[in-house]
């Protein structure tokens, strides 16, 4: 019984070995389908669909041969300025993934300077944005007081045409208290 059981198991092993085996080739070409994929996408200049493809395969193959370059394809693709989905923050994430990776000494200075780079744009961005706030509320408050300045103009010039006619009256007036004053000097 002893004999069986061991042969069992050897049997169970061995299928275990065969199925795990079978199951990386399996995750290579799915690995590989999307990678080809992502290639055929960034080609024809769809670069969001190429770094979700690449992004697939960095996420769920991470075991395969092409998971480091997955990881840096997807990273580029995000931080690319033609990506109508580049996102700044998506960007740093796959970098910052990358920088973890088996580098040279040459890449790993390259993908540093980019993260600072996209960190330095990104907080221009934010200062810019800013700047933009301040300057519509500046110009929108000088309309405000530009329309002020003209309300009180108008009412200025209204003012300025009353006292012209009340000057007018008055002068009237004076010459009628002073034919009134003459006559009663007669």
């Amino acid at each position: 019984m002893d004999r069986w059981l061991c042969s069992l198991l050897g049997i169970l092993a061995l299928c275990g070995g065969c199925s795990s085996s079978q199951g990386d080739r399996d995750s290579e070409q799915r690995a590989a389908q999307h990678v080809a994929a992502g290639r055929a996408l960034e080609e024809a200049g769809r670069l969001n669909d190429a770094a979700m493809e690449y992004a697939i395969v960095a996420e769920i193959y991470s075991a395969t041969s092409f998971h480091d370059d997955a990881v840096r394809k997807a990273a580029l693709l995000y931080s690319d300025p033609d990506n109508p989905a580049r996102n700044d923050s998506t960007s740093l994430h796959w970098l910052a993934l990358y920088e973890e990776l088996p580098l040279s000494d040459p890449e790993l200075q390259s993908v540093q300077l980019h993260i600072k780079a996209i960190e330095k744009m990104s907080d221009l961005r934010k200062k810019l944005e800013q700047q933009t706030s301040v300057t519509d509320s500046l110009s929108e408050s000088s309309k405000q007081q530009l329309q002020e300045i003209i309300a009180q103009s108008k009412r200025m010039h209204e003012l300025e045409q009353e006292i012209a006619k009340l000057s007018d009256e008055l002068d009237k007036l004076r010459e009628i208290d002073m034919k009134v004053g003459r006559n009663k000097d007669k």
